[in-house]
C-alpha cells in the first residue's frame, strides 16, 4: 500500500520511495545442471549458465570443482582399521580423554579403537588398539594413515 504497509505474500509492499516487491526464493538442484545451457565463462574462474526457468547462474568453477570431488572422496573412499601389535599409550589432556570416552561410537566409526584403564591415572587411560588408513594407494590415491596425533583433532572438531 501507499502508505507503507506491508501486504500479504506475493503482494507488493508499497514505501515512500516506490514499490518493492517481495522477491520469490530460488533453489538450485543437482538434476537441474543436467537441464542447463552454458553461455559463457567469465573472468577465467566463472561459468555462465541459464536453467530451464530461465535464470541466470554464475558458478564458480573451482567451488565446483571442489564439490565435486569432495562428494567423490565421501562415496568413494573407506576407512579400514590397522590394529595395532601392542596398544599404543596415548597422553592426552583430561578433556581429550573425556572427549574420546563420550563420542566413543564417532572414533570406531572412524576407524580408531581403545584400550580403556579405569584405573590408570588421568591423562593416561587409554591406549590405542587400531588406527584408521584409507587403504593402499594401490588404486593410484593417495593413501592416508592416521595417528595418535589425530586423536586430539578429532576432539577439536567434536567440540
Amino acid at each position: 500500500s501507499a502508505d507503507g504497509s506491508a501486504g500479504g505474500p506475493g503482494e507488493s509492499v508499497g514505501t515512500r520511495s516506490g514499490p518493492v516487491v517481495e522477491s520469490d526464493s530460488v533453489s538450485l538442484t543437482k538434476e537441474d545442471f543436467l537441464s542447463m545451457d552454458i553461455i559463457g565463462q567469465f573472468n577465467l574462474g566463472f561459468v555462465l549458465a541459464r536453467c530451464r526457468n530461465n535464470h541466470l547462474w554464475i558458478l564458480d568453477q573451482h567451488a565446483c570443482d571442489e564439490k565435486f570431488n569432495f562428494e567423490r572422496l565421501i562415496k568413494e573412499t573407506s576407512v579400514h582399521e590397522q590394529p595395532l601389535l601392542a596398544p599404543l599409550p596415548l597422553e592426552l589432556s583430561p578433556s581429550e580423554e573425556n572427549c574420546v570416552l563420550d563420542n566413543m561410537e564417532v572414533f570406531e566409526r572412524n576407524g580408531f579403537r581403545f584400550k580403556y584403564d579405569p584405573n590408570g591415572p588421568p591423562r593416561h587411560r587409554l591406549a590405542l588398539t587400531a588406527l584408521p588408513h584409507s587403504g593402499s594407494g594401490g588404486d593410484g590415491r593417495k593413501a592416508v594413515q592416521f595417528g595418535p596425533e589425530d586423536v586430539g583433532a578429532l576432539c577439536a572438531m567434536l567440540g
